[in-house]
């Protein structure tokens, strides 16, 4: 099946929305959300673009509520379009200095700062978004949702669990 260009967007924007951001209805107000807002290396939250347009058609969503989301993603295109800009712009000065030599210590930190208000205006806009789209999904979709973010952090525990292991 082909996707649009549009549709693979709007995809990602609600898998970051919901899954990326932790925007989606919580059953605990302890559970802090992630503090991230970008995908893991490999292009997608589930390692690559394919792989999470595949997770997402699980949730069995209706022709009905692609077109609500859809909508909802195109109202919202203007301002996240530039915000997402911003963020790879600041993302790749930070590498830039990262790999400079000698190494800056304060332009890293500034930079780092940078990155990290953009980030949290991306998070806060996802967040609306999913509260937007909250509503057109069905409890059960929502669950689903969860259980893939589950998935998610189980497999970045795992990753983590494994840094250093190969190197001894």
């Amino acid at each position: 099946m082909k996707h649009s260009a549009f549709t693979k967007w709007a995809v990602a924007l609600v898998a970051t929305a919901f899954i990326g951001t932790g925007a989606y209805a919580q059953t605990d107000s302890k559970t802090p959300a992630p503090q991230c807002p970008m995908p893991p290396p490999g292009g997608g939250f589930f390692g690559h673009p394919g792989h999470m347009m595949g997770k997402l058609a699980e949730l069995g969503i209706t022709e009905q509520q692609k077109e609500q989301i859809k909508t909802v993603m195109l109202t919202n295109a203007p301002a996240v379009k530039p915000l997402i800009q911003q963020f790879v712009q600041e993302r790749r000065a930070l590498t830039d200095l990262v790999t400079a030599t000698p190494v800056n210590e304060a332009a890293i930190r500034a930079q780092v700062a940078k990155v990290a208000a953009v980030g949290a205006d991306l998070a806060v806009k996802h967040a609306h978004i999913a509260e937007q789209i909250r509503p057109i999904l069905t409890p059960e979709q929502i669950q689903k949702l969860r259980d893939m973010r589950i998935d998610v952090e189980s497999h970045i525990d795992a990753m983590i669990q494994h840094v250093g292991e190969n190197a001894q």
